[in-house]
């Protein structure tokens, strides 16, 4: 009697490839297992004539270091409060209220508030920014850079690593701050809650904003604690710890800018002076008695927030505070285990004084060496070595056989340089790094794997001027090791640098034992020099892992609700033969994989906004030894970003690719959403029936019956009530002899309008009555989403009807 119209639903997506961005790398030689090539760079020197000590110019000077420390403290702390406004909210709603929408919603337009988005500059940097400018803007440049005035210069290792090279002004100096110190305000945040990139990913907080806080790849998520007045109980303590964790961070800058504040005052308007000297040595001094008070302090805070009916296993836990995933952070600060509350906080104000002490030689560049004038470190002030050794877990210590089980084993020669068979040279107090942050991680560290660094070197300090005994020999660059309790290793290398007068550059490759243990040690590196060796630089050796699903057959298992996951891709590879098609013309590297099997038909979405690479996302079919290309997306709506939606048919299982389109980046964060939307059938309402012929006895009505056209109305959340994805299904009572009849609409004779959403549809029905009044009849529609509910039309028997 009738038929129906089937359409496959189906749509295309355009693409553009976005080349990420790749630092130029410096060429190097291996030879061996160590090898260091050094570039010269050729640094200006200072275009005006430095400010005598005493001068207004050096006031000058002393009042511009004073506003450089208030307004970045102030910078911190308030990029602190806004990242906690953000997972705060975030937390409160997975922890007391699972599933909630709205919560997510509202706690998703509180981060967007606070911490913006990629494309929109931060008012606060840029007002951070301006303010140094202003305070600092009059100085003669050598009164800022030179190191007789404030030493900004020897800050410039430093600031390339944070992509501000050269130092050449006020601008600069004002930039890099506002870049250390938002790192140092996400690298805080992360160890007061491991879960914050977590929490600001599902706040829809892009790893571009907040490019420094850590990813823990245990995390859990959107996942929390049963029942919802313990998950109260949880965010409570975690709302708890980052604000104490926050005003410990405040109170230890403020003490240490009223330090370096003193004595810089002393050096530039007082020169000479004994009393302003033993002044500010005793406002120093006081430091660390007003840092164990805060320690205090927060313990007892944290104490009443958080234990009680809190265990430390649930606080620990991946679905509550997750700071189990600090125990190697904290035995890198000479705290292991972390077994209470209190071992924790220990932990946590390590990490904040020893993350500020090694910002010292940065904002306050000429602070070593007035400290050292003074018989001081700044370790001596925060962040002292651990009072004993920690105890490690493992077999034989390792400072009996070398942190790389004895470089030796690995290593034959070194060239340019020499392998040393003892402990690493002390540091002489007081001196400045001459080694920056590493620029370019060339790989993951990991064990077995050799691994590129590149550092910068900082030229010769107009200080160093005593001749070295050895005077025909050239400076020194001392690679070594250090543990976590701050002891050297039995092995280091050491390699010739040619002259620093000016700045440089050096690559060092090491190939790590294949029992690396990354908690037990950290790279250290020094630069020894007219008889002195600068203050060490440590890299944490923590390897990035490679992540579970990695491979196909790996693929993590998602199921219908929505999941969220903050991934640290770095160490993911491109698996042999998962080579296939691909939207990029570069092709993909590092891949990720993921499984779903729809529980009944479905739209699905999958996104990778807010991840720090370009992203290409592929769909396949299972089982992975057999699966077909279902169609790939990389950039979406501009951005860098993919974005996949395809309809999800019941029972059948799809793999997801989440693909680094090349050039990879040299770290890369993942954030992947997915979520799953049951269709929803489409309802019909306003079925009419007019008869259009009475009898035609044509081919057209078969059974000799008359036409009548059967029109509808229809509605679908889903918009997808689409003559390529729609039938109609009708049935008939006829009476008074209930008969029955049921059938199909043909797909060239059913009629759709509108959008998908809302619409009308018709077909035509022939209908024979025979010795009936009347037939009751039904109609349903069915489309992706399934069969909806029905409707009902009586079609009476026209006067002369057969």
């Amino acid at each position: 009697m009738a038929g129906h119209d089937r359409r496959s639903l189906a749509s295309t997506t355009s693409s553009a490839t976005v080349p990420i961005p790749v630092p130029a790398r410096p060429s190097w030689v291996s030879v061996g297992v160590l090898a260091a090539t050094l570039l010269l760079l050729a640094v200006a020197g200072p275009g005006a004539a430095q400010s005598p000590p005493g001068s207004a110019g050096a006031k000058a000077a002393a009042k511009c270091q004073q506003t450089i420390a208030k307004v970045n403290a102030k910078f911190v702390a308030q990029r602190l409060k806004r990242l906690a406004t953000c997972s705060d909210a975030v937390l409160a709603c997975v922890q007391a209220q699972p599933g909630v929408e709205k919560c997510v919603t509202k706690a998703t337009a509180k981060c967007r508030t606070q911490l913006g988005v990629p494309e929109v500059p931060d008012a606060a940097a840029a007002k951070l920014e301006a303010a140094v400018v202003k305070a600092c803007g009059a100085l003669p440049v050598a009164d800022l850079l030179a190191a007789g005035g404030l030493g900004f210069a020897d800050a410039s290792a430093a600031c390339a690593a944070v992509d501000v090279a050269p130092v050449a002004g006020v601008a600069d100096v004002a930039r890099c701050l506002q870049r250390l110190h938002a790192g140092l305000s996400e690298e805080a945040y992360g160890s007061a809650l491991p879960r914050a990139a977590e929490l600001t990913s599902q706040g829809d907080v892009s790893a571009l904003v907040v490019p420094d806080l850590p990813v823990f790849n245990n995390g859990c998520g959107d996942c929390g604690i049963d029942p919802p007045a313990l998950g109260r109980s949880v965010a409570a303590c975690g709302a708890a710890i980052a604000k104490a964790g926050g005003k410990f961070l405040a109170k230890t800058r403020a003490g240490l800018d009223k330090c370096a504040a003193a004595l810089v005052a002393c050096a530039q308007t007082k020169p000479g002076d004994a009393g302003c000297v033993t002044k500010a040595k005793a406002t120093c001094q006081k430091l660390p008695t007003d840092l164990a008070t805060g320690r205090t302090a927060l313990v007892s805070g944290l104490a009443k927030k958080c234990a009680g009916t809190l265990a430390f296993a649930t606080l620990d836990a991946p679905a509550g505070i997750n700071l189990g995933a600090l125990a190697c952070e904290c035995q890198q600060v000479g705290v292991a285990p972390v077994a209470t509350l209190d071992d924790y906080a220990l932990c946590l104000t390590r990490q904040h004084e020893c993350r500020l002490a090694a910002l010292v030689p940065t904002v306050v560049p000429s602070l070593d060496g007035l400290l050292a004038d003074q018989g001081l470190g700044v370790n001596d002030l925060l962040c002292p070595p651990p009072v004993s050794a920690v105890a490690f877990a493992g077999a034989e210590p390792r400072a009996l056989r070398g942190v790389f089980g004895g470089i030796s084993k690995f290593v034959k020669k070194v060239f340019p340089g020499s392998l040393k068979a003892s402990a690493s040279p002390f540091a002489t107090r007081g001196t400045a790094r001459r080694v920056g942050r590493p620029v370019f991680g060339g790989c993951s560290a990991a064990p077995g794997r050799s691994c590129v660094w590149r550092f910068p070197i900082s030229k010769k300090p107009a200080s160093l001027t005593k001749a070295r005994a050895e005077a025909a020999l050239p400076p020194t660059l001392i690679i070594g090791a250090q543990r976590a309790d701050g002891a050297a290793t039995d092995d280091h290398f050491e390699v010739e640098l040619g002259d620093t007068t000016s700045d440089s550059e050096v690559e060092v490759e090491i190939t790590f034992a294949d029992d690396l243990d990354p908690c037990n040690f950290d790279l250290a590196l020094s630069v020894m020099e007219d008889g002195e060796v600068s203050t060490y630089t440590t890299v944490e050796q923590t390897p990035h892992v490679i992540p579970d699903n990695d491979s196909c057959d790996g693929a993590r298992i998602v199921g219908p609700d929505a999941f969220i996951e903050v991934l640290d891709l770095t160490a993911a590879t491109a698996n042999d033969g998962e080579a296939g098609a691909t939207c990029s013309p570069n092709g993909v590297g590092r891949n990720v994989w993921y499984q779903f099997t729809a529980p009944v038909n479905g739209m699905v979405t999958v996104d990778t906004a807010g991840s720090d690479f370009d992203s290409e996302i592929s769909l396949w079919t299972a089982p992975c030894s057999e699966r077909g290309f279902r169609g790939c997306t990389d950039d979406h709506a501009g951005a860098a970003q993919a974005r996949l939606e395809f309809a999800a048919e019941q029972g059948r299982t799809y793999l997801i690719e989440v693909g680094e389109k090349l050039p990879s980046a040299p770290v890369s964060t993942l954030h992947f959403q997915f979520e799953f939307r049951p269709n929803t059938p489409p309802t019909v309402s306003k079925l009419k029936a007019t008869l259009l012929e009475l009898n035609p006895g044509t081919a057209r009505c078969l059974n000799n019956g008359s036409v009548f056209e059967l029109s509808f109305g229809y509605s679908d959340p889903e918009g997808d009530v689409l003559s390529s994805a729609t039938t109609a299904l009708f049935s008939a009572v006829f009476l008074p002899s209930h008969t029955q009849a049921q059938g199909e609409v043909a797909r060239a004779l059913l009629t759709l309008t509108g959008d998908g959403f809302s619409g009308t549809g018709s077909f035509l029905l022939c209908t024979f009555f025979g010795s009936n009044t009347s037939a009751e009849t039904t109609l349903q529609l069915r489309d992706p989403g399934g069969l909806g509910p029905a409707g009902t039309v009586t079609i009476n028997r026209p006067p002369g009807a057969n």
